[in-house]
This record gives structure tokens, sequence and C-alpha cells, in this order.
């Protein structure tokens, strides 16, 4: 099912349950309050519909103070249960991070939360009650707020709730801002989310070492923790080229144990590394499937902008990230064949050797210690860093080649539907798009309550032309209109 999927959080009273109200058009499907913390579940789930595009939606306990950490890691393991799905649109791909404008002063551990999220998902600041500020006080939150999280942030003034006051009558703005936003966050995460598969690829082989050891296993589980799968109580512990990767802080631990179970346990390891590599035809098959598995996510994404749009929007492969994960396979098989696999088949034979000769206890396992130490464990970790570089590359050139393209390609085609061609006279209603009608009810609405267009009046028509993306003097025309009809 293609759907946007969009979590909903921010500090309790802040009016994320009225923003979800709105967006879904249905005043008390999510229950609301005032300055108390009424979503007691960290997430409350709600499918709707709208134009056509599919939408689920999940408001969350409010994050406090005291509560930060915990919820950090429950949105954390909400995004990783989701994402773990095969299909890009069952994962998360918006936060909204509702923040209530008339606070004025955006807390350092809500800071702290957007930039870490941002990195793996595309967040977008919804700046709720934006109708309780004036426009002065917007700008200066919207700088506070780029200048701490960054420039490419998107910031959305939103009023949800229309009320009643002595001045008139306050009206919502801002839904479709929200939507249009989604669409792009879409893309955005997309555009993020680097496939853990680079990493995987070459980096989670296994091979099981055979060991009855109790307190050998003991250290192997607590360093490797999350890396390792296997259940402590069997006999066994588990190798993968991850593993194998940081075996130097393993040792720094595991050398404190007796001198016999050590070199045991490592002439072990050494004659299970040689399985670890994968083979060309294997390596090769691995990186097609993650190119197509790219591929088939971006032509599927692609579709559904089409569709939202009305047009043929061209799919343009990813070339320089491909020569990247090719380059990348090339020098993995290198290093790989030419260096570790060479270096593991010496040393399995000198600890063989030093295990059976009589005289091993004689210091001889000191220096081959040592000199395993300086070599083998230093050629892996130069292997390691330069893998990792390599992937930081691919993970650039991915990410810029996709927000570009979003860029220069998506966003101009939703800003062509959306923005409004600067009008010049309007014979009949017919002559306006979808958001300028929005705009003329507004206005026909308040002419018909004989309001009187004050300053508070014309600061909040400002707000929800803005948020319309309409010209000031598309805007002027309309009203204009609304007084002769």
């Amino acid at each position: 099912m293609k759907q946007l999927n969009i979590v909903v959080v921010g500090k309790s009273g802040v009016g994320k349950s009225s923003l979800l109200n709105y967006i879904v058009g249905r005043e008390e499907l999510f229950q609301t309050g005032i300055g108390s913390p009424v979503t007691q579940e960290y997430f409350q789930e709600h499918r709707f519909q709208n134009n056509g595009v599919k939408y689920n939606l999940f408001d969350t306990k409010g994050i406090e103070p005291d509560n930060t950490v915990e919820f950090v890691q429950k949105i954390k393991s909400k995004i990783f249960e989701r994402n773990s799905a095969n299909s890009f649109f069952h994962h998360i791909h918006t936060i909204y991070y509702c923040f209530g404008a008339n606070n004025k002063r955006i807390e350092p551990f809500e800071i702290s939360f957007i930039k870490e999220i941002n990195k793996e998902i595309n967040v977008v600041v919804i700046l709720t009650k934006s109708d309780l500020i004036t426009s002065e006080v917007k700008a200066e939150l919207i700088n506070e707020v780029r200048e701490k999280v960054g420039d490419d942030i998107q910031i959305v003034s939103v009023c949800s709730v229309s009320k009643n006051l002595r001045k008139g009558r306050t009206l919502a703005f801002g839904k479709e801002d929200i939507l249009s936003n989604a669409f792009m966050g879409l893309w955005n995460t997309f555009s993020k989310k680097i496939p853990t598969l680079y990493e995987a690829i070459f980096l989670t082989k296994e091979e099981h070492i055979f060991s009855n050891d109790t307190s050998l296993k003991q250290i192997w589980f607590e360093h490797y923790d999350v890396n390792i799968f296997k259940k402590k109580d069997e006999k066994f512990v588990c190798l993968n080229q991850h593993a194998l990767f940081n075996l130097e802080s393993f040792f720094n631990k595991f050398l404190n144990s007796s001198k016999d179970k050590h070199l045991k346990f490592i002439s072990l390891l050494l004659n299970r590394v040689k399985f670890l590599s994968w083979d060309e035809l294997e390596a090769k098959h691995m990186i097609q499937n993650l190119i197509s598995h790219i591929e088939f996510t971006y032509a599927e994404i692609l579709a559904l902008y089409t569709t939202l749009v009305g047009e043929k929007i061209d799919v343009t492969p990813l070339k320089k990230t491909k020569l990247k994960l090719y380059e990348f396979y090339n020098f993995y098989m290198s290093s790989w064949y030419d260096i570790i696999l060479p270096l593991t088949e010496k040393y399995a034979d000198r600890f063989s050797q030093i295990i059976k000769d009589p005289s091993w206890w004689g210091g001889q396992e000191n220096n081959l210690l040592a000199d395993f130490k300086k070599n083998y464990l230093d050629s892996l970790d130069k292997l390691y860093d330069a893998l990792c570089g390599k992937i930081s590359e691919i993970e650039e050139i991915y990410h810029t080649e996709l927000y570009q393209f979003g860029e220069l390609k998506l966003k101009n085609a939703f800003q062509e539907q959306l923005e409004s061609v600067d009008l010049k006279y309007i014979n009949h209603i017919s002559d306006l798009n979808h958001n300028q009608k929005i705009f003329l009810n507004t206005i026909l609405s308040l002419l018909n309550q004989n309001r009187v267009f004050d300053s508070n009046l014309r600061d909040k028509l400002d707000f929800l032309r803005e948020a319309l993306l309409i010209t000031e003097n598309s805007a002027g025309l309309i009203e204009d209109y609304c007084r002769r009809i």
C-alpha cells in the first residue's frame, strides 16, 4: 500500500492532537486538552485519505523534561520496527515536531531531538498556535530554529483551531502547507536513508567458532553484544566481519586471561576467518541486488509523485552511486585477498606450530602475540577505516544525487502545481486554482460576517496567504473580486 507515514511529536500542551484533528478534518478524533498530557500511549494511530493520497498518522505522548531519554528510545524503536519492512512505503517518512509558537523559545533538548532524528528522517517543525504571535515574533522564532538546527529545516506556521474571540473569529490555516511538506518528506527521507545493506553486504557474513570455555564466551558476548545473535548457553561464539574488524578492543580484555586459552582460541579464530569472505560471484550478485532494490523503490516513489502531479517524472539512474558501489566492491575484494587472507594463513600456521611445540612457554608466545597485534590487528584496523571512508563516500554521493534530483525536479513539479500564477484580472471563479479558491472562500466568509479587516485580521490573512503560496498581488485581486460579486 502506497501511503505517507507521519509521526507527530512535541511537548504536552503544544497542540499535537489539535493539529491531527485539523489535518484529518474531524474535531474530536484525537483527544485534546489544555496544557496537560492527554495522549498517554506512546503511539496512537489513524489512517485517512486526502485528494487521493493515503496518510498514516501517529500521535505521541508528550515529551517532558523527565522522560526525554525514554521518549527518544521509544521513537527510535518505532522507527526501527517500521523501517525493517521491505517496502519503503511502510517506513516512517516524516516527523512533525510541534512547537507552540506562543512559547517563543525552543528548549535545548528539543533542538537535540530534532537534529538527531533529522539525520535519518525528514523533520518538519510545525509552529502551532501561530495565530497568537505577531509576524515579527514568528520571524525571530524561525531564525532561531534555523540557526540552531540548520538552514535546510522545513518550518510551517499553523493555526489548527478556529476560535471566536471578542475581536472576531480566528480561522484555522496551514493544512495544505503541512500536507505538501509530507509529499517532499517521503523523498527527503529516501535521500537520507542510506541503505544499511552497503555495510551489511561485506560486514555480516558469519562463521561459528566452537568453544566450551564459558569465560571466553562471556567476554565475547559482553564485548560484541548486539553483533552476536546466538544464545549465551550455546557451545560456540559467532564471528562476523564486523567483529573481526573490531578484534583489537576485544583482545585488550581477552589477553588478560591465560595464555593457554587465548593462543588456542586465536588459532581457532584464524582458521575460520578465511571462510568469511564472499567469493567474486556472490559479491557481484549482492551489489546488483542492492542497486535493483534502490532503483525499484526509486521508481515506486516517482510513480506516486507522477500520479500526484499529473505528469510523468523521468527516472534518472544513480550513475555516480553505482560507480562508487563497484569501486567499493573492487577495493574490498582486492584488499581481502591480497592482504588479509595471506596474513591470516601466515599467523594461523605460526599459532598452530607454537601450540604443538613443547617449548612454546619459552617466551616465543609473547613475541608471536606482540607481532600478531602489531601486524595483523593493525592491518584489520587500517582496512576497516578505509572501508568506512568509502562507505561514507557512497552515502554522500547517494544523498547528493537523490536530494538534488528532488530539489530540481520534484519540488519544482509540486511548486508549479501549488503556486499561483500571478493574476492579472478575475472574470470568474474558474480562473483560480485550488489554493486561490480556498483564499477566496475565506474572504467571502469574512465579508458575510461583516468582519472589519483590521490589522489583526490582516496578519491572519497574511499567514493564510503565505501557507497557500499566493502572491500579495493575487490576494489583493481575489479580495477585490469578492467585494464585487
